[in-house]
């Protein structure tokens, strides 16, 4: 015999508070139009419940930073593996949506654009029996959007490597996060 679950239900007043303690970035962004969200995303968002990534690109819900950082990953990563144009791969990671958050833009397209110099910069902080080639596209990606992060955006050295460990634990193998901290220390 199959359990019948409890279905979560949320009133008025909670949707209400849980709209007010939205983080300042996500109140500000739907607070003027809450009325026009399907009361599912409403409620999401009130229950800091995760929404997929294709709904917060259709109801244009903006990420926080950590989120922005995996998609410009998933962009990077395609770029590097698919020789994929970074322009392109942001659209299509981004449900062929041209409307780009600056901070994303920046960590993706930027990093592309200096990817020659972290490149060669990173090989320097490396054995000497390796080569930066050697290092998995996941890991390689996580690496030159750190230096991206750290040399040009100039985000706190101790945020980036944070963040970067926090990919690796979840994108790459168990010897990557000490491997990425290491490095990314270095600069």
């Amino acid at each position: 015999m199959s359990e019948v679950k409890e279905v979560q239900t949320i009133t008025p007043e909670q949707i209400e508070k849980g709209i007010l303690d939205l983080p300042p970035y996500l109140f500000d962004s739907v607070k003027d139009r809450i009325d026009q969200l399907p009361m599912p995303i409403v409620e999401a968002l009130a229950l800091k419940s995760p929404i997929s990534k294709e709904k917060m690109i259709e109801y244009k819900i903006p990420f926080n930073r950590h989120e922005m950082r995996k998609l410009a990953l998933e962009a990077i990563y395609q770029h590097l593996l698919l020789d994929k144009d970074i322009r392109k791969a942001i659209y299509d990671v981004m449900n062929q949506s041209n409307e780009i958050d600056g901070y994303l833009y920046s960590i993706s397209v930027g990093t592309v654009e200096n990817e020659d110099y972290f490149k060669d910069l990173l090989s320097g902080k490396l054995r000497k029996d390796w080569s930066f080639d050697r290092i998995s596209l996941l890991e390689q990606a996580i690496l030159m959007m750190g230096c991206q992060e750290i040399l040009v955006n100039e985000t706190p050295k101790a945020v980036v490597i944070d963040e970067a460990v926090n990919l690796a634990k979840e994108y790459c193998d168990d010897n990557a996060p000490k491997l990425i901290n290491g490095i990314l220390d270095t600069l």
